[in-house]
């Protein structure tokens, strides 16, 4: 006998029990108040705050004479310092926000 009665049985008495333990759990819904202060972030300093002087570069067209990126010398020197500004800009605020 390959499944018969005796073997089934006490896995019916086993499991028998396991619904009168699974019972539901008492289920409460309360409000609370929490409160909550907002985010303040401090002001940054009027140095950092202060837009970017706006700047535009006259592109010349490529293969120009003593040009090597479609920008005249002295055009790619003040576009060369802008970068740095700008650069130098980002630094100062990474600096800021890390103070913080």
């Amino acid at each position: 006998m390959v499944c018969g009665v005796n073997q089934v049985f006490p896995l019916i008495l086993a499991a028998a029990p396991l619904p009168g333990c699974a019972s539901k759990p008492e289920i409460r819904i309360e409000a609370v108040e929490l409160e909550v202060l907002p985010s303040v972030m401090p002001r940054p300093s009027t140095q950092l705050a202060k837009p970017l002087p706006q700047s535009e570069f006259e592109f010349v067209p490529p293969g120009s004479a003593g040009t090597a990126i479609a920008l005249t010398p002295a055009v790619e020197q003040k576009m060369r310092g802008r970068i740095e500004t700008m650069q130098q800009r980002v630094r100062a605020w990474e600096a800021w926000a890390e103070s913080r």
